[in-house]
């Protein structure tokens, strides 16, 4: 196995996922409790480091002649991570420990994309607008003693990554079932999407998910893309599902945190009627009774930036539809939830 292959089995969407508020439910355990438990204390996926990576890092950075002082802070700032408002072991937010074969190690979840900070509050659920995955993953690395070549970009511009790269690269490694291939199988593979990460509290709302609306929004196991970690066998999918089942509840019950400044109610009434008038038709309205329309436009109508709506080729959209991820029953549209061909 090569060491990039190894480097690699991270969350591909993303996926993409949370709560009453976006701090850890307090109440009688529920589907959402659990998920949110499940989410912030699970390792799904083997480690990428050893537990000295983190450590070590600092001695690859370019200029930088001793440890800094505050040596949590800045390694934080380097990678664009927050502080975890969960117990992490002193991990920041994405990184957990995890083990390796031969011992433990430092490993990655969701939250290293799905998690964020606004005026230093760190909030599960947000997408990561600072982060850099691609030094991350070379330095750690390095760090290690590893090989820094990745398979391909995991970033172009900080605060983007190439999630959708990293469900085709993964998933062409496994059969239908799973199980693993004998060799890589190209199934459309790109990395000059961008992507930017969407909020979680925002899933609520949707029919379906990611960017062209390809896929059913309450599909469990697309939440686990993940997971294809080259360690982790086949049969760890069905297992972990149940919990999932709890993550996806979590994620369907979060809440945005609330606006820190004042509102200005005049200028808001204006702007609502504004809205009402020429945005609401594809955006929805809000409020108790708010509506999402679940538009998907055509490229040829909107007029934006088609590189997303590339990002995943028709190769990957068969194999993950015959794959067991498009397998899964009760979907809104029937069973199965295969990705769908949108023009948008």
């Amino acid at each position: 196995m090569s060491r990039s292959f190894a480097v690699i089995g991270l969350l591909a969407i993303a996926t993409p996922a949370m709560l009453l508020s976006a701090d850890a439910p307090s109440l009688a355990p529920t589907p959402a409790s659990r998920g949110y438990k499940a989410l912030t204390e699970t390792a799904f996926i083997p480690g990428f480091w050893s537990q000295k990576s983190i450590p070590n890092a600092w001695k690859h950075w370019d200029g930088v002649k001793q440890k800094p002082t505050d040596y949590d802070a800045a390694f934080r700032e380097r990678y664009g991570l927050h502080p975890a408002p969960y117990p992490n072991n002193g991990l920041p937010m994405g990184l957990r420990k995890a083990n390796l074969l031969l011992g433990p190690g430092i490993g990655a979840d969701c939250m290293l994309c799905h998690g964020g900070s606004i005026f230093g509050k760190s909030y599960v659920g947000l997408g990561n607008s600072t982060l850099d995955i691609q030094g991350l993953f070379e330095e750690l690395a390095k760090a290690d003693g590893l090989s820094t070549k990745l398979p391909f970009t995991f970033t172009n511009v900080r605060g983007t990554n190439e999630a959708d790269g990293f469900g085709v690269y993964l998933l062409g490694f496994r059969n239908p079932d799973l199980s693993m291939r004998d060799s890589w199988t190209n199934l459309g593979l790109r990395d000059d999407t961008c992507s930017d990460v969407p909020a979680w509290w925002l899933m609520k709302k949707k029919r379906t998910i990611y960017y062209t609306g390809a896929t059913d929004s309450r599909s469990v196991r697309t939440l686990m893309q993940f997971m294809m970690h080259p360690l982790n066998p086949a049969t760890a999918f069905e297992k972990a599902e149940p919990a999932f089942r709890d993550v996806q509840q979590y994620l369907m019950n979060l809440e945005p945190p609330k606006y820190p400044f004042t509102i200005d109610k005049v200028k808001a009434a204006k702007g609502e009627v504004v809205f009402q008038d020429h945005c609401a038709k594809c955006h929805g309205t809000y409020g108790e009774k708010w509506t999402y329309p679940n538009k998907v436009i055509p490229l040829d109508e909107i007029g934006t930036d088609p590189k997303r709506h590339a990002g995943v080729a028709i190769d990957y959209g068969i194999a993950y539809s015959e794959s067991w991820f498009g397998k899964e029953k009760a979907a809104l549209f029937g069973d199965g939830k295969a990705l769908r061909v949108t023009p948008g």
